[in-house]
């Protein structure tokens, strides 16, 4: 049904993200910083005092004040990009941009200064986001900061006639994944110091203590955030709580007094960290790296380090875009399963997919409720005929090229959406005994075969950890287990896949990707059929089964790789030869 000449345009649906963080001053001058100021503390949410009684007491005389010093620190830490939240933001959301692929817009927005949550939802529904996502960027619940974020979006929301479907991230204080990071983000930082700490000191933002009694489980969130990071670090750790203002009793103890007594109990090493904080800023920065640094040392303080935020850390990115990955569930795409599940409906590549054990791979993943995107190097004419056939798009890229394996996952999940299962399935043969073999039918068989594995797995990896969800089945050979006489290239090539596999397998295995590989015996493709007929012969005599494979058979033992529900197999290679080697 077309629609009416008269109609007004729609854009396309789609799902958003908006990542929200505290805010900063546009500028490190005095009336910018006074405008941020004064958009911050008129938040009821951050001063919870009558406004009859704050508001003489913020004009009259906090604003007159305090946005000099303000300005002057603001100054110590500003960089030629701009504000170091500002800049950190804006890499955060590219980077989340990137792993959760095109289909998802992610947008930054500050509760307080620019750019604003008001006109990034305005932004994002204007692009036809039609769900949207609100990402608080505090771990840690608090009415000043989480509670505030939400109340801009709903705020927002309460003024438009027509409104996206709308969810917020819950704090994430003791997920898993946030104490992963932390774990192993502080870990890789206290190994680069060239001291070592005899301390380090966990250092989360202030708030009055009378919110802990009306209720707000800030000061217990941190706690347990602390101690969890304890645990996984496996070390001692220190809480303290900064950015004390006006004359009303805070948290403690307080982060300046526990830095200034340290050297006085014999702690002169130590390294200062603030989990609280998902991006550095003014806090961290100048309040933490300098004031904390300088207090430090004059009380007799020897060694001091400031490590980083999270930021857009690998760690950081990876434990965000699982978070968010995990709250859009049910806002991506479903299909059904054969069996009549609901399942995400994932996107696959197969390379070399058009032809022989590829072609039976992309088929077989296809009748999943896979959307798969088959690879192949050379013949268009039999490519476009397998599309044209089977229903399954092709794309044309060699896999032994670095750069085009990742222009190639580019344009596959700009057209599908994020690469969720990859099959390395291509590969050549070079035969020719070592006395024969020479320079470049080695190097083209490795570059193809073990190097096409590497550059498409790389290609992948990160964007599956990120979101915490990846199947990755590599096609070795029987021949990479037991040797062939004239393959001295294939066999070391498949070899290496064997080994490449389980050393993936551990390092994808704590964010829901698995790694594992299966061994084909003797298949019949055309691959196969170019071996002398006598020669064939004797392989098949030497096969207990008594005949060549299949290549569905194959395609069955990846689409039970990759199932959904095979989260515990990883790092194995499976056989599928009828017995002929038994490895």
């Amino acid at each position: 049904m077309s629609r009416p000449p008269d109609h007004p345009q729609v854009a396309k649906p789609q799902i958003g993200a908006l990542l929200i963080n505290l805010g900063t001053p546009d500028a490190p001058e005095l009336q910018a910083v006074r405008r941020y100021l004064a958009e911050f503390l008129s938040d009821p949410r951050v001063v919870e005092i009558p406004a009859i009684a704050w508001k003489p007491i913020l004009h009259g005389m906090i604003l007159r004040t305090r946005p000099r010093r303000s300005a002057e620190a603001y100054s110590k830490v500003w960089t030629n990009e701009g504000s170091p939240l500002a800049v950190i933001a804006k890499r955060q959301a590219h980077a989340l941009r990137n792993g959760l692929g095109e289909h998802i817009r992610v947008e930054y927005a500050m509760r307080y200064g620019n750019p604003g949550i008001a006109e990034a939802v305005e932004r994002m529904t204007a692009a036809g986001c039609d769900r949207i996502l609100a990402v608080p960027m505090y771990p840690q619940y608090c009415a000043a900061t989480t509670a505030t974020a939400n109340d801009a979006v709903f705020a927002v929301l309460a003024g438009m006639r027509v409104q996206p479907s709308l969810r917020t991230l819950p704090p994430y204080y003791d997920d898993a994944l946030y104490i992963e990071a932390l774990r192993a983000n502080l870990t890789r930082q206290l190994a680069a110091l060239d001291f070592e700490p005899q301390r380090l000191l966990l250092s989360f933002h202030g708030m009055p203590q009378r919110t802990l009694a009306l209720g707000d489980p800030y000061h217990c969130h941190c706690r347990k955030s602390a101690r969890l990071v304890s645990e996984a670090l496996g070390r001692d750790v220190d809480v303290a709580f900064q950015s004390r203002f006006g004359r009303a009793k805070w948290l403690e103890p307080a982060t300046d007094a526990t830095l200034a007594a340290y050297p006085q109990n014999g702690v002169t090493r130590v390294a200062v960290a603030a989990p609280g904080f998902a991006a550095d800023c003014l806090e961290t920065l100048e309040e933490l790296g300098i004031r904390g640094r300088e207090a430090f040392l004059k009380s007799g303080g020897e060694h001091f380090a400031l490590l980083d935020c999270l930021n857009d850390s690998p760690e950081g990115m990876t434990m965000l875009q699982q978070l968010v990955t995990r709250e859009l569930e049910g806002w991506l795409p479903r299909a059904p399963d054969t069996d009549g599940r609901n399942i995400m409906a994932r996107v696959a590549i197969v390379t070399g997919g058009t032809r022989g054990i590829g072609e039976a791979i992309s088929i077989a993943l296809k009748d999943m409720g896979m959307q798969v995107a088959a690879n192949y190097a050379g013949n268009e004419e039999r490519a476009r005929a397998f599309s044209e056939r089977t229903g399954i798009a092709s794309y044309k890229w060699d896999v032994a090229d670095f750069d085009a394996c990742q222009e190639g996952v580019k344009k596959v999940e700009s057209d599908l959406g994020p690469v969720d299962v990859l099959v390395n399935n291509a590969g050549i043969t070079r035969d020719a005994t070592m006395k024969r073999m020479d320079r470049a039918k080695w190097a083209e068989v490795i570059d193809v075969n073990l190097g096409g594995v590497f550059n498409m797995a790389k290609a992948v990896f990160e964007g599956m950890t990120g979101r915490g969800y990846g199947r990755i089945v590599n096609i070795g050979s029987i021949n990479g287990q037991a040797g062939q006489y004239g393959q001295v290239n294939y066999a070391a090539a498949k070899s290496g896949i064997h080994g490449f596999t389980k050393a993936l397998a551990q390092e994808g295995a704590r964010f829901g990707v698995t790694v594992n590989a299966i061994a084909p015996g003797y298949i019949d493709t055309d691959m196969v059929a170019a071996v002398p007929e006598d020669v064939l012969g004797k392989i098949v005599a030497r096969i207990p089964v008594g005949r060549l494979g299949k290549a569905e058979e194959i395609a069955r033992g990846v689409a039970f790789l990759v199932d959904e529900d095979g989260g515990f197999i990883t790092g194995s290679t499976m056989s599928i030869n009828g017995g002929q080697h038994m490895y």
